[in-house]
This record gives C-alpha cells, sequence and structure tokens, in this order.
C-alpha cells in the first residue's frame, strides 16, 4: 500500500473576511511548512458592482431619452407649433383652404391636434362632396380622399336653374345654362328649393335613373328627358331625335338601348321620325 500522509500535513484552509466591500473574497491555505497561499473567488452575488453601476448608468439615460421625447410630444400636442401635412386626393373642387375652413382646423397645421374622425363629418356637411375618408397615413400625414358630386341634370326652378346629382341632390343654382352640356328633366314644375335640399319626387328620380344609365358620351347626346306623361316618358338628343320610353321600368337599360340605336342610327345616317327603346322589340321609324 502507498504511504499514508498524516492528517496535519494536510493544507488547512481559512477564510478571511473583508470588512469592506470587495470584489472577490480572499482565501488563504496554509500548509504545516509554514507556506501560505492566497488565493481569490468570485463575489457571492457573482456580480461585479461595477457591473451594476453600469447598468443604472443605462437605465438612467433611457429614462432620460424618455423623458425628452415626452416633453417634445406635449409640446407639440399642447402649442400651435407646426408638425405635418394634410393630403387631399379624388377631387377637383375641394382645396386645402376649404378642409381646414370647414374642419375648424387652425393654422400652422399641426396633425397632432386635429382629430380624424371630427373632420370626417364636417367634411360630410359640404354638398359638394359625395363621400369623404380621413385617415392618418404616416405619422406626419393626414390623408383627406374625396369623391366630388357631379352634376348630371338640370331643371327649371321658381327663380334659377337647378342642378342636380345623380341621387337628386341640389348642388347648384345659376340664372342661366348656357354652355351647360347637361341633360333637362322637363315636365315637372320645381318650387323654390335651396342647395343641399333632396328632391323626392318619384318622376324625377325615374328620369334621373334614364340618365344614370348612360355613358359620359351619352350624356352629350341627349339633351332632355320630358317626365310628363307618366305613361309614355320621352327622351330627345341634341339633333332632335325623339326616344320613346313608355313607363319608368328598367330605365338603366332602355337608357343603355337608347343610346346604342341612336349611335346606330347617326352611323348609318338615317333620316328617322322617332325611336322606341322597347326591350323585347326595339324600333326604328323611318321618315318617309
Amino acid at each position: 500500500m502507498g504511504e499514508k500522509k498524516a492528517f496535519k500535513k494536510f493544507p488547512k484552509k481559512q477564510h478571511i473576511k473583508n470588512d469592506t466591500p470587495s470584489v472577490q473574497e480572499r482565501v488563504e491555505e496554509v500548509y504545516d511548512d509554514g507556506r501560505v497561499l492566497l488565493k481569490e473567488k468570485p463575489h457571492r452575488n457573482g456580480r461585479h458592482p461595477a457591473s451594476f453601476y453600469g447598468a443604472g448608468k443605462i437605465r438612467m439615460y433611457a429614462m432620460s431619452v424618455f423623458a425628452l421625447f415626452f416633453m417634445i410630444f406635449l409640446t407639440l400636442l399642447l402649442f400651435p407649433i407646426p408638425f405635418g401635412q394634410i393630403q387631399i386626393s379624388g377631387t377637383r373642387s375641394i382645396t386645402l383652404e376649404d378642409v381646414l375652413f370647414e374642419g375648424n382646423v387652425s393654422t400652422p397645421i399641426n396633425i397632432l391636434q386635429i382629430s380624424t374622425t371630427n373632420l370626417e363629418e364636417r367634411l360630410t356637411h359640404d354638398i359638394r362632396i359625395q363621400t369623404v375618408r380621413v385617415k392618418r397615413s404616416s405619422p406626419f400625414t393626414i390623408s383627406v380622399e374625396i369623391t366630388d358630386r357631379k352634376v348630371v341634370a338640370v331643371m327649371q326652378g321658381e327663380y334659377a336653374y337647378i342642378f342636380l346629382d345623380k341621387e337628386g341632390t341640389v348642388i347648384q343654382t345659376e340664372p342661366s345654362i348656357k354652355g351647360m352640356v347637361f341633360p333637362m328633366i322637363t315636365g315637372k314644375k320645381l318650387g323654390n328649393v335651396l342647395l343641399g335640399d333632396k328632391l323626392d319626387d318619384a318622376q324625377i328620380h325615374t328620369a334621373l335613373e334614364f340618365i344614370n344609365g348612360l355613358t359620359e358620351d351619352g350624356i352629350k347626346i341627349f339633351s332632355e328627358v320630358n317626365v310628363g306623361n307618366t305613361d309614355n316618358l320621352m327622351a330627345y338628343t341634341r339633333d332632335g331625335i325623339s326616344v320613346h320610353l313608355k313607363n319608368g321600368t328598367d330605365m338603366e337599360k332602355k337608357a343603355a338601348l337608347a343610346e346604342s340605336m341612336v349611335n346606330d342610327v347617326k352611323a348609318r345616317g338615317l333620316s328617322v321620325e322617332y325611336l322606341d327603346a322597347n326591350l323585347a322589340a326595339p324600333f326604328i321609324k323611318l321618315k318617309r
């Protein structure tokens, strides 16, 4: 068997506590022959105190940056400082000045102080606007998408000519129709109507249904839709061709048929008395 060492020959370990904070604890190993070996082991918590102070500095820096941005945001929110822009699309009649005035938006423009919901609600009251959508398209931009109301027909009012959109809303009044290319609805007298009024007369809406069924070129072809006789509505082209529409059913289909028949007559150079836009049996009455 190997030689056995005496118990006293093994090194004795003594732990010396340091009262002052240190990174590591010292450990002395004392041997019987008088040798002393000093060793250091990591701090109990496994963390260097300097790393704790470094993390604290990072946290303080992050909090300072956050506070700075918060103060900037609060300043932009509360004070009249220009920030961002409003972009308008889809309209030919509504300007930025109109949007600012009707939306009660103060200048300089600061989009952080603008409620998109309130702005959209206010703009819906403009009779020139058919539809509107307001949204934040980026942190610096509010987009206003507008569809304009368009004049499709004219009627004789009590004091002026009344211009209607496709839904029968009065969107314009003028003392004359010189230079206008919109079909006139006749056979019905209007009283005193105001801008923004929506006409609910069935005969007028029947005529509008016919006009709405025409293409843009078709609207330029027809000059008049007469609703005086509800059993035999009539449409007239600008060069004097009359089109029988009978009663007010299927007016959009009759509009497409009437436009096609008129174009065919013109292309063939026919001289006609009238056209009958009967969906079941269209008829062209030639002049003798």
